[in-house]
């Protein structure tokens, strides 16, 4: 479905294949036609002003009318007024330019921009990261990147490579502050950010701007920071369980995988709070034994926490066993529910991971773990005297379409707002048509998601199920779980095979 966004955008860029020429009161634009690509809300075109200076040109695919300003038109207001003093620190994109072209009897805005000989992802491309060496000049530029816009009070938001520039003497300049936010002690602000707004690009923000509505903090950018460089030396950024240790690469970044684990860490509570606090832990090089300490009693908590969830539901039980009893798979996910947190529940299919930040019942026999909506018809236990070795295999009811009871889907997305289902597409836009009047979104609604894999494992943390040397083992069972579309006990057999994590092992 085409959104007024994709719509203004096609107007735009038809506008500009029979022109190419946009004027300026400081000369003209010629566009390039070959070089637009796409932002969230925009166009952005290379350029050549006055004849020979090469620029970037940022469409804002928004409609300026005589009425009230729109929000996204007054947000671009407030990013141009922060961030153009901040540009003589050589730290931020340079701006030249902003005013607004006439196309079809309306008005767009648009921004003039230096434009860099490379950004993060073209650069790394012929200059590969695979040493302390190498590393440090970007990690030293990003930093000082983000110490100089935190300290004027302002959060990034949407860090990542696209979104990073090298100058001609390699040096990191940060662009792109479309979503930015802008501590209102420090800026005016015409635009108010609803707490509707999606704020988050998948790969490299931190979790809590995917879940929902957060208060903007630095240690969002932080997060973003250690994916980063995950990505700088793997080519891939890491989500769920088994991340790529870069001292794979070279044993001179191991001091590195001590910091982008604490960059990663989901509680925000528990990364560094500020590039100050991270340029500390970069000098110390690693916390030492205080921290395997705390680190070996949150695995006996977690590992504890679990095997009482499953004592407490299946007492005299042992060994692996099936539970289809509607009453007992009720009771044991509503102990899960209350306890997820201190398991460090996980979920997994041996080929993907998610740790687990939300579990409750909807009604009847409908659960939500995390976004997924789940009707559990029937659970596998693996309740082990090793209790690193538990594991839960959950089968679910194939679920409906969110729009008809009969039709069947692979995966949907919709979101629960005011008792009732709405589309994706609304969620995205942040507006509903509810009772046949459009409103706005308020923070309230929620992402759901149905899908047709019936079987998925849960576990802890800590437990071996969700240890990455065994996904290889675990998807191979998974494969032959959705083939047959029925469990049965030969079928985990291969799970017997399956390793503790080193940390855990150590504690045995």
């Amino acid at each position: 479905m085409q959104t007024n966004t994709d719509l203004t955008k096609q107007i735009i860029r038809r506008f500009f294949k029979s022109t190419n020429i946009v004027s300026t009161k400081l000369g003209e634009l010629a566009l390039d036609h070959k070089s637009v690509r796409e932002g969230g809300n925009s166009l952005v075109y290379n350029a050549t002003w006055g004849g020979k200076q090469q620029v970037v040109v940022k469409f804002l695919a928004e409609v300026i009318s005589g009425k009230k300003p729109s929000k996204r038109y007054l947000r671009i207001i407030d990013e141009l007024r922060a961030i153009m003093p901040l540009t003589e620190t050589g730290l931020v994109a340079t701006v030249y330019h902003f005013d607004l072209v006439e196309i079809e009897s309306q008005k767009y805005p648009y921004v003039v921009m230096r434009r860099y000989p490379y950004t993060l992802v073209d650069w790394s491309k012929s200059n590969p990261v695979r040493s302390l060496k190498s590393l440090e000049p970007l990690l030293e530029g990003l930093m000082d990147c983000l110490n100089v816009i935190h300290k004027n009070g302002i959060v990034h938001r949407d860090l990542k490579p696209e979104n990073i520039f090298l100058n001609e003497e390699n040096k990191i300049i940060l662009g792109d502050f479309g979503i930015a936010w802008f501590d209102p002690q420090q800026h005016s602000k015409l635009a108010k950010t609803s707490k509707s707004e999606r704020l988050a690009n998948y790969l490299f923000s931190a979790p809590e701007q995917v879940t929902g509505p957060n208060k903007s903090s630095p240690t969002m950018d932080l997060y973003a920071l250690g994916q980063i460089i995950q990505w700088l030396v793997t080519g891939k950024t890491h989500r769920g369980t088994g991340r790529q240790k870069l001292q794979e690469y070279d044993k001179s970044l191991a001091s590195i995988d001590d910091i982008i684990d604490l960059l990663l860490q989901n509680d925000p509570k528990k990364r560094p709070q500020s590039i100050e606090e991270l340029r500390a832990k970069l000098k110390e090089g690693s916390e030492g034994y205080a921290y395997d300490f705390e680190r070996d009693r949150r695995i006996i908590n977690a590992l504890e926490a679990f095997d009482r969830v499953l004592r407490s539901a299946f007492p005299g039980k042992s060994g692996l066993f099936r539970v289809s009893n509607r009453k007992e798979i009720q009771n044991l996910l509503e102990l899960l529910s209350k306890s997820f947190s201190k398991c460090e529940l996980w979920w997994t299919r041996g080929s993907s991971n998610l740790e687990i930040s939300q579990m409750r019942i909807i009604k009847d026999d409908l659960w939500l773990i995390n976004n997924f909506e789940y009707i559990i018809q029937e659970i596998w236990v693996n309740k082990d005297v090793s209790s690193y070795r538990q594991y839960l295999l959950c089968k679910s009811s194939l679920m409906p379409s969110f729009r008809s009871q009969k039709k069947r889907i692979r995966w949907e997305e919709a979101a629960w707002f005011r008792g009732r289902y709405i589309t994706r597409g609304e969620y995205d836009d942040g507006f509903a048509k509810v009772d046949g009047e459009i409103v706005e979104l308020d923070g309230s609604e929620e992402l759901r998601i149905r899908e047709d894999g019936r079987f998925f494992f849960l576990g802890s943390f800590w437990n071996a199920i969700t240890f990455y040397r065994n996904d290889e083992i675990i998807d191979r069972v998974y494969n032959s779980l959705k083939a047959k579309g029925k469990c049965t006990t030969d079928l985990l057999e291969p799970l017997e095979n399956i390793i503790a994590r080193e940390e855990v092992y150590n504690l045995l």
